[in-house]
C-alpha cells in the first residue's frame, strides 16, 4: 500500500498552474470589465457618457482574491512574479491611503483612478501570464 504524505494543492502540477491562472486573471478583470458593461447601457440611453469609476475600488475585495491566484500561479514562472507583486503593492497602497485619509488629502479621485489603471494592468499581466502557461515551452 503506498501513502502519500502531501497534503494541500500540488502547485507542480501544469493544470492547477494554469487553472490558478485563469482564475485570478478573470477574477482580477472582473471589476473593470463589470464596470464598463454597467457604463454601457446608461450612458446610450443618457446620450452621455456615465461610468462608475469606484466600481473596482468597491469590488477591491473580488481584485484581491484573483490577485492571490495570480501570485500562486505565477510563483512557479517567476519571470511574472516581481511585476505582479511590485503593481499590487502600489495598487493596494493607494486603495489603503483613499481609505485612511485620501478625501482629507484631496486626493482620493486620483488614487481610484490609479487603482483602476493598475488593476487593468494586472490583469494584463494574468493575460500575458495565462498565455505563456499555455505555451509549449512554458512548462
Amino acid at each position: 500500500m503506498i501513502v502519500s504524505h502531501q497534503k494541500g494543492v500540488n502547485m507542480k502540477n501544469p493544470v492547477v498552474l494554469k487553472t490558478f491562472a485563469i482564475v485570478g486573471t478573470v477574477l482580477t478583470l472582473f471589476p473593470l470589465l463589470f464596470m464598463l458593461i454597467t457604463a454601457l447601457f446608461p450612458s446610450i440611453s443618457q446620450g452621455e457618457f456615465l461610468m462608475d469609476y469606484l466600481l473596482p475600488a468597491e469590488l477591491g475585495v473580488v481584485v484581491a482574491i484573483g490577485i492571490i491566484f495570480l501570485v500562486l500561479s505565477a510563483w512557479r514562472m517567476r519571470w511574472v512574479l516581481l511585476p505582479l507583486l511590485i503593481t499590487t503593492g502600489i495598487a493596494m497602497a493607494s486603495l489603503i491611503l483613499v481609505v485612511v485619509g485620501g478625501e482629507r488629502l484631496g486626493f482620493a479621485v486620483t488614487l481610484v483612478i490609479l487603482f483602476d489603471i493598475l488593476t487593468s494592468l494586472i490583469g494584463i499581466l494574468g493575460i500575458i501570464h495565462t498565455w505563456k502557461l499555455f505555451s509549449k515551452k512554458a512548462i
